[in-house]
């Protein structure tokens, strides 16, 4: 990503439209990889010539199961809210403009989410004190440092600044060279290898946010590193006063699933003596995972006359038709708001919103004898080889395939692709799926048998519609 011109594995593409070929290959968007295996297959396949395309985790997935095959213990480990701070000053700076707030320095951003790589490895260039858990992102071709570095805030190098501004960068919000409001809602976690869930270990980075020992463990990063901290009393403390708590307020949002409307309130207060006249500004944007503006779905302002001591709060409502077509893959959108009144802000509010998509249920039907579809290879389908990948222990297996919580609105050009431990990935062309349908398909894979490996399986549904629409499930033991 930040080194273009290597010649990795898989190229990384965050677009919001992915081309069918990529040196000469058909494509896979990356949400639509199950797996590791087909990443690494097609890419030895085409002679050790780049395939496309990949993000985060299919990056991570890819290191992962290389490290793994080398005997190196290996998780991918995954931070909400990631800062991206290139210019290794350890903060995130935006600008409020026009009613809404953007970055002015493209090195410094947020990730929605981030993932890479902790590996467990001997650290003989820095003495036993540093071994055991190493961070390495192959996104941004970061590391190895040590994890034991970035919990003692011992910054000295850009790959460690690269690393700590990820996990704890102070996010800082200006307007016209005011101060704002300061803030970091970083948390990360991994898998549970024995159960389909996380594990929170943010605490294993860094102290709990709005603690001293908190912001002690970021002044001591900036030091080690050099850095001048700006308002150093301001950042001391990452709860400064900020007005919105005064003035304005976007009330939580309760989860939406995509196709119903979306509603909130924002509540504007007035706690001062004397009546006030506010001009609410009001942005409602689609963004990329990077928390950049992808489209505009609302742009309102209005007046208002507010009492003294009064609080009034205002409704809104988006309903799917206003959104629908402005979604990205991220299915998340960035509600602004901001009042103003004699040529001052008096404060703004920021919430993001992620759509809840429907789940794939999986159900395995033991010794089932009918008929199932059996899909296509997308490796023997890219590289013309139909027949090079045979298991002597294969068994074939089906899997009924549905839709829990179906969505409200039609899908185009649907596809699942669907792997697991010891099955091979296959991609299942479903077509059109109306709206509310479960769709309730018995598909075929083939796996090889083991006495000793349980199995899962994991599937994946995109189409020209929506994506990121995911099941998996546990069978157990294939003899």
């Amino acid at each position: 990503y930040a080194e273009e011109g290597i010649n990795g594995i898989i190229e990384g593409n965050w677009d919001y439209v992915f081309q069918s070929e990529f040196n000469g290959l058909k494509t896979e968007e990356p949400l639509f990889w199950t797996g590791s295996a087909d990443v690494l297959e097609k890419y030895y396949k085409n002679n050790g010539t780049k395939i496309g395309f990949g993000q985060c985790w299919v990056f991570t997935g890819v290191l992962i199961s290389m490290l793994r095959a080398l005997g190196i213990p290996s998780r991918p480990v995954t931070v909400g809210f990631s800062g991206v701070a290139l210019d290794n000053d350890l903060k995130i700076d935006y600008e409020e403009k026009n009613g809404e707030l953007v970055y002015p320095d493209k090195n410094n951003f947020i990730w929605n989410f981030h993932v890479w790589v902790q590996a467990s490895m001997q650290r003989l260039d820095m003495g036993t004190r540093y071994a055991g858990w190493q961070e390495v992102d192959p996104t941004y071709a970061k590391g190895p440092v040590s994890h034991r570095s970035i919990y003692e805030s011992e910054i000295n190098s850009t790959d460690l600044a690269y690393f700590y501004a990820a996990i704890n960068a102070d996010e800082a919000s200006w307007n016209n060279g005011t101060l704002l409001r300061i803030n970091t809602n970083s948390f990360i976690v991994t898998p549970n290898i024995t159960e389909n869930e996380d594990i929170f270990i943010t605490r294993s980075f860094k102290p709990e946010e709005g603690t001293n020992e908190e912001r002690l463990h970021y002044l001591n990063a900036t030091r080690s590193l050099g850095v001048e901290v700006l308002f150093l009393k301001q950042r001391r403390k990452r709860s400064i006063k900020n007005k919105a708590e005064d003035y304005l307020l976007i009330n939580p949002i309760e989860p939406v699933s995509i196709g119903d409307p979306l509603s909130f309130v924002i509540t504007m207060k007035n706690p001062t003596l004397k009546t006030l006249v506010f001009r609410l500004s009001l942005k409602v944007n689609s963004v990329f995972n990077n928390l950049t503006v992808a489209h505009v779905i609302r742009n309102s302002t209005t007046t208002h006359t507010i009492n003294s001591k009064q609080n009034v709060d205002f409704y809104e409502k988006i309903e799917f038709p206003e959104y629908k077509s402005k979604l990205v893959s991220s299915k998340t959108l960035s509600i602004n708001a901001i009042i103003e009144g004699n040529g001052e802000t008096f404060s703004f509010d920021t919430q993001m919103i992620t759509f809840l998509t429907p789940h794939i249920k999986l159900e395995y039907l033991r010794n089932y004898k009918g008929e199932c579809e059996h899909g296509e290879s997308s490796i023997s389908d890219s590289v013309g080889d139909q027949n090079y990948k045979k298991h002597d222990n294969a068994s074939q297996i089906a899997i009924k395939v549905s839709l829990e919580n179906p969505v409200s609105f039609v899908l185009n050009n649907a596809r699942i692709s669907m792997e697991g431990i010891r099955c091979d990935r296959r991609v299942y062309k479903i077509g059109r799926i109306q709206a509310n349908d479960e769709i309730g398909r018995t598909l075929c894979l083939t796996c090889q048998r083991s006495s000793a490996i349980k199995e899962s399986i994991v599937a994946f549904l995109i189409s020209d519609d929506l994506d990121d629409v995911k099941g998996q499930t546990s069978i157990g033991l294939l003899q």
